[in-house]
């Protein structure tokens, strides 16, 4: 069992966070554990509400965080399957997918409202496994693996990524080689999902310029070996537009490797707490 540390930080009256340090020395990157599973802790923890700068105060508050369930597919009989163009509204079930030649599922602008759901997909060339572009798309409790990204989310809104197992995504070339990656989103979530591997080239689960979106509950246990990278980040920009409106907690990162994860930048609103971060944490605007 990890215990969580915690310290309330302020960004410049535009984040609120509540940083959290993992003690103890991380697992290996076990890749057949489908469980995701947050620490508990019951540790005091400092809290305070700040408008910039950092501060901690003699008042505590008792933390006690948990989260689990399964991640992966819930069925053990699949149909094979060819590549995938969704529909508006499919729904796509207990299939498997591979097609080392392209993506195995894309989801294209205005078919809104697919899921896919109980299905193994992977190995997968092109640019993801699965490629999102339509709006309000559940993509859970699938196995995803091998491939150049796991799930790429592009330019939409409404999204889910819950409760997926995803691995071995080495073979893409930063700033491909994500698990995850959400660029330029309205909304949005990725929670409970599991993700391992090694020889990651990029961060592990990446949100990029986007607002209004929750990263919560995952766990992830990885090698990176792009030194500039890290387990997870919120609010990257290179146009002074990160995102507001964000939160990010109850996630448990392990990582060898790489750079810190954390939030790097918000237009406002943006909270991270009650995470167990092995590696540390980077936080800023």
């Amino acid at each position: 069992m990890n215990q969580c540390r915690s310290v309330w930080i302020g960004l410049a009256s535009t984040a609120a966070l509540l940083l959290s340090a993992c003690g103890g020395g991380s697992d290996s990157a076990a890749t057949g554990n489908t469980t995701a599973q947050a620490t508990t802790s019951t540790e005091e923890a400092p809290v305070t509400s700040t408008t910039g700068g950092t501060a901690t105060t003699e008042t505590t508050a008792s933390v006690s965080t948990s989260a689990s369930g399964e991640a992966g597919p819930r069925v053990t009989s699949f149909t094979p399957s060819g590549p995938i163009t969704a529909t508006a509204g499919q729904v796509i079930s207990g299939v498997r997918i591979s097609n080392p030649g392209g993506r195995c599922i894309t989801i294209p602008p205005g078919a809104t409202g697919v899921v896919v759901r109980d299905s193994e997909i992977g190995p997968c060339g092109g640019n993801a496994n699965v490629l999102v572009e339509g709006a309000n798309a559940t993509i859970e409790h699938n196995r995803i693996v091998n491939g150049n990204r796991g799930v790429f989310v592009h330019r939409t809104g409404g999204v889910k990524v819950n409760r997926n197992y995803l691995d071995s995504f080495s073979t893409g070339v930063h700033p491909a080689g994500k698990a995850i990656e959400l660029d330029y989103l309205t909304s949005g979530e990725v929670d409970g999902n599991v993700v391992r591997g090694s020889g990651y080239g990029s961060d592990v689960v990446g949100i990029y310029e986007s607002s209004n979106m929750r990263l919560t509950n995952n766990n992830i246990d990885v090698n990176i070996i792009e030194p500039t990278s890290a387990g997870f980040t919120m609010g990257d920009s290179t146009t002074g537009s990160p995102g507001r409106d964000n939160y990010v907690a109850f996630n448990v990162v392990r990582q060898s490797g790489g750079v810190p994860a954390g939030v790097f930048g918000s237009n406002g609103n943006t909270v991270l707490e009650k995470n167990c971060l092995s590696a540390g944490i980077q936080a800023y605007n």
